[in-house]
């Protein structure tokens, strides 16, 4: 048997991540008994409640604060919403034809709206739109009910609501021959395929992280991995710094689902745990344990980073995995679009050269 009683804490914690339950369970729970003895420790060293608060307590408190703010306010969401377009526009205006600027808004705007649309029905709450100059736009919620089934849905939502515009507008350009029509019928069309690939940020990269990949944890870095490395090939390609950034914050993200990992193992979380403690009790654990991991930042950037990971992982432990079935009838769904969308692109471009647009 390994004695453990000089082992760090941190060490401790690698050892939870690495050990199997199955194979050694003696070693498991000597681990489990060695963190919870150092916790003790820890908090017998606290000072009390009558004493003045360390900078640690009050960083948690801050934190637990934040999670708990109000949701910004539709007007500085409508502030913000309209700025990024007013200056997405500018840039895409100094770029390109005019026109090109007014059919790509409101496409980003439409398929937004879908994602957004499916975010109220699945009651996320804190939802908002927001245009980023170069990089598109941003629909942003937090799930009040965890699941990755929901998640699969919202991802594909934006990219089913462009299609569906897309014909709507192509069925327009019918009666109306109108060279702005077909230039919204034409992005509508590619903006949602190229959305639908699967590689990460994107929604099909999305779809699949939500009913494949995140079912496993290496599986999932093998994921974020590749799709780094197409993002990386794309922005060689098109000569853009763009898609790197993109790849490179994906890279960040690994490094930060592995201080997730610490967290879980350090806590044993659970969905089981979770449902059995409340709501507050269960948040101030999850925030101790980043504000031990999380050290190299200034006060205002850990306070948020902390707040917004222990958000993430408390959603991600009660989150469930959708039936293999409909991970199966959705896949297959996703595929058929894939190649609809295809066909349609082919046919808006075959009416642009007809019409000599």
């Amino acid at each position: 048997m390994i004695d453990y009683s000089k082992y760090t804490r941190e060490e401790l914690i690698e050892c939870l991540l690495n050990v199997d339950k199955e194979r050694y369970p003696d070693n498991y729970n000597q681990i489990v008994k060695q963190i919870s003895l150092i916790d003790q420790n820890i908090t017998m060293q606290q000072p009390q409640p009558n004493s003045t608060p360390s900078s640690d307590e009050e960083i948690i408190n801050a934190a637990f604060d934040k999670l708990n703010k109000n949701s910004t306010s539709w007007i500085t969401k409508g502030i913000l919403g309209i700025l990024g377009a007013v200056l997405s526009i500018a840039v895409i205006t100094s770029k390109s034809d005019a026109i090109y600027a007014l059919a790509i808004i409101p496409v980003l705007l439409i398929h937004e709206l879908g994602h957004l649309l499916a975010m109220k029905f699945f009651g996320y709450k804190n939802t908002g739109i927001f245009f980023i100059p170069f990089f598109g736009a941003l629909t942003i919620g937090i799930p009040t009910n965890p699941s990755k089934k929901n998640d699969a849905i919202v991802s594909l939502a934006g990219p089913m609501t462009g299609i569906v515009s897309g014909l709507c507008i192509g069925l327009l350009f019918h009666y109306f021959h109108s060279k702005w029509l077909v230039y919204l019928t034409i992005y509508s069309f590619t903006l949602n395929l190229f959305n639908l690939l699967p590689v990460l940020p994107l929604d099909g990269g999305q779809f699949w992280d939500a009913i494949v990949t995140s079912r496993n944890y290496i599986a999932s870095i093998v994921f974020k991995l590749i799709c780094s490395a197409i993002l990386l090939l794309l922005s060689i390609k098109l000569k853009t710094p763009i898609f790197a950034l993109i790849g490179a914050a994906l890279l960040a993200r690994l490094y930060v689902e592995k201080i997730d990992r610490k967290v879980a193992a350090d806590l044993q979380l659970s969905k089981t745990s979770i449902m059995n403690s409340d709501r507050e009790t269960e948040f101030r654990r999850i925030i101790l344990s980043y504000n031990r991991l999380i050290k190299n930042r200034n006060e205002n950037k850990r306070i948020q980073m902390i707040a917004n990971r222990s958000q993430m992982l408390y959603s991600n432990t009660l989150s469930d995995h959708p039936s293999w079935l409909f991970s199966a009838v959705t896949g297959g769904g996703y595929f058929l679009v894939v190649l609809m969308t295809i066909l349609l692109t082919s046919v808006s471009y075959a009416i642009k050269r007809k019409y000599g647009m």
